[in-house]
């Protein structure tokens, strides 16, 4: 059945409230551009992903349902597709975008380590990066991360969505089902804004649990 975006385009926060996006990383629904590029994506039911809560910060309040709606690269427009740019990943790599103000919405592959840096602009566009780099022997290179953000004004880093739910430390070992879902919006009268979807992908018996969406600037 397909998804009713209205939301999206009107109330995007709202929409990003009560659905979780998953980027699709399959080799025929990702985009296989390492420079960033401006095409269209389909947004629909996620069949992996069934009876998914998201549970309230407070604890007298019960968790409810939400919907897990797969991203996938379309490229050439369609019906149901949503127009973006595409702000490509790529191991070992700072990839960086400059998104103009006649652009709605910016996708990325999804955070499971990697840093978000942003900076936003007066004249209504912004400029980001997916950073990631790794040691020889596979943790996070943090010094040259750090250093390919530095000219960015916020960076969302791993400390941020991978090891702290809802600001409290997590256990190491929940650490590895951790990850996040970036979403840009451009919103014609106050600019650029970006949004962290927060969840957590139970690996043992392939559950996921939508935790919080977070304002990124």
């Amino acid at each position: 059945m397909p998804v009713d975006l209205s939301e999206f385009f009107l109330n995007p926060r709202s929409f990003l409230k009560h659905n979780l996006l998953v980027m699709n990383t399959s080799a025929d629904g990702v985009c296989g551009s390492q420079t960033p590029v401006l095409g269209n994506f389909t947004i629909e039911p996620d069949l992996r992903y069934d009876n998914v809560k998201r549970k309230s910060k407070y604890f007298w309040k019960d968790a409810h349902g939400i919907e897990v709606l797969k991203v996938s690269w379309k490229g050439g427009s369609g019906n149901g597709t949503v127009p973006g740019i595409w702000l490509p990943y790529e191991a070992n790599q700072c990839r960086t975008a400059t998104l103009s103000n006649d652009v709605p919405f910016m996708f990325t592959a999804p955070m499971s380590g990697c840093s978000f840096a942003l900076s936003t602009f007066k004249n209504g566009s912004a400029r980001v990066a997916h950073v990631n780099f790794q040691t020889d022997d596979g943790h996070i290179d943090t010094a040259k991360m750090q250093a390919n953000v530095g000219g960015f004004s916020k960076t969302v880093g791993r400390n941020d969505y991978r090891n702290k739910v809802r600001g409290k430390t997590v256990a190491p070992e929940r650490e590895a089902g951790l990850l996040m879902t970036v979403v840009g919006v451009n919103d014609r009268k106050k600019g650029w804004k970006f949004y962290g979807q927060q969840y957590e992908l139970n690996l043992m018996n392939g559950t996921a649990e939508y935790i919080e969406l977070m304002d990124l600037n």
